[in-house]
């Protein structure tokens, strides 16, 4: 389940679940960070959540891509993280 902390006029959210690393994001306004954390969620639940670090550059994606793509298995994307 998702936690919700207001900290200098932003929500921040946790969501910690087994099986996933832990997830957080700093968002403006408490219904956005309600319905982005409840995405999240959701998607853990159904199995189709897929963490891609921040950081993660554009070309090694598709690399990722390239290869998921040559051996026949399907690529995990998360809209979540914009």
């Amino acid at each position: 389940m998702a936690s919700i902390l207001k900290r200098n006029r932003r929500y921040h959210a946790q969501i910690r679940k087994n099986g996933y690393p832990s997830v957080t994001k700093t968002l403006i306004h408490l219904q956005t960070t309600g319905k982005w954390a409840s995405s999240v969620e959701a998607d853990m639940e159904r199995q189709r959540y897929c963490p891609i670090q921040e950081a993660t550059q554009l070309g090694k994606l598709f690399v990722n891509l390239s290869s998921v793509k040559n051996s026949g298995q399907t690529a995990c994307i998360h809209p979540h993280e914009q």
